[in-house]
C-alpha cells in the first residue's frame, strides 16, 4: 500500500492508495522457432557438395529460411568460385566444414551487377586482405565489401550464411 499526497489550491489531502486487484498478465505468445539440426545440415551439405562438384562455378547453395530482415543459407564450395559484393546485406558466415582463404576488400575484377538483388559477381578480387578460415570460424562481411573465397586444390568449404539486411541511412540516426 502507498500513501498519496495531493495538493489542491494550497490544501493538502492525504489518502491511502489501495492497489487494484492484481490482474494476471496476458499469456505471452511464444515466438515461432525453426531448427536445422546438425544431422539435417550435414545431409544437406553432402548433397550440396555433390552439386558444387558438378557446377561450373564450384558453388551450390540453398536457402534454409527467410525471415523479416534476414535470410539463412547453406553454401558448399568445391573450388574457388566467383567473387561477390552485396550492396544490401551483411554476410555472417559460420564455417561448418573445410577451409579456405577469404579475400576481403581490394578491387573486384570483372564485376557484373544484378540490379534486382544489388549483388555484384566478378571473377576475382585484386589486393585485399587474405584471411585463412576453417571449421568453427565466424566471419562478418559488411555490405559493399568485395569478398572471395579462395580454396586450395582438393579443399572444400561448407558455410551457414546469415544474410542480415543492411541498415539504411535513416536507421543510423
Amino acid at each position: 500500500m502507498a500513501w498519496i499526497r495531493v495538493c489542491l489550491g494550497g490544501l493538502a489531502l492525504t489518502a491511502l492508495a489501495i492497489p487494484a486487484k492484481a490482474q494476471a498478465a496476458p499469456d505471452a505468445v511464444a515466438p515461432t522457432i525453426t531448427l536445422q539440426s546438425n544431422t539435417e545440415l550435414a545431409s544437406q551439405a553432402k548433397a550440396l557438395m555433390e552439386k558444387a562438384r558438378e557446377a561450373p562455378t564450384g558453388v551450390a547453395s540453398v536457402t534454409l529460411n527467410r525471415y523479416p530482415g534476414h535470410t539463412v543459407m547453406l553454401v558448399a564450395r568445391a573450388k574457388t568460385g566467383p567473387a561477390e559484393i552485396h550492396a544490401n546485406w551483411n554476410d555472417v558466415m559460420f564455417v561448418l566444414d573445410g577451409e579456405a582463404t577469404e579475400v576481403t576488400g581490394g578491387t573486384m575484377v570483372g564485376g557484373t551487377l544484378d540490379a534486382a538483388t544489388g549483388e555484384t559477381q566478378g571473377t576475382s578480387v585484386e589486393g585485399g586482405t587474405r584471411t585463412p578460415i576453417a571449421k568453427g570460424d565466424v566471419v562478418h562481411i559488411p555490405p559493399g565489401t568485395p569478398h572471395w573465397a579462395v580454396l586450395a586444390p582438393g579443399k572444400t568449404l561448407v558455410v551457414c550464411v546469415v544474410k542480415v539486411a543492411a541498415a539504411g541511412p535513416a536507421a543510423l540516426k
